[in-house]
């Protein structure tokens, strides 16, 4: 059986301590793993950092996570929680891993 982990954090520098860390929920029958992240980075022109083949991170721009996480959840519970914490100015680096 293959698991995927996806989650996001939150920094005010690349490579700082984090503000804060989310573990993303999967959608019910469609898992947004590494390969998902990293086809999403590619179509978004996103720089992909790849740990290995199944482990990817990539550093997304405010609005463009605003935007994938309206796309993945809506408007739902996760999105309400979610959404005010991304503020301008921090670094976000979306991890996506599977194993």
């Amino acid at each position: 059986m293959t698991y995927t982990s996806f989650w996001l954090e939150a920094t005010k520098q690349v490579g700082g301590h984090s503000r804060l860390k989310y573990d993303l929920p999967q959608k019910r029958g469609n898992h947004f793993g590494p390969y998902d992240l990293r086809a999403w980075a590619e179509r978004q022109g996103l720089h992909i950092e790849y740990v290995d083949n199944c482990f990817v991170s990539v550093v997304v721009p405010q609005q463009k996570l605003v935007n994938l996480f309206s796309e993945l959840y809506g408007s739902g519970d996760f999105s309400q929680e979610v959404l005010p914490s991304i503020e301008p100015g921090w670094h976000y680096v979306l991890w996506a891993e599977e194993f």
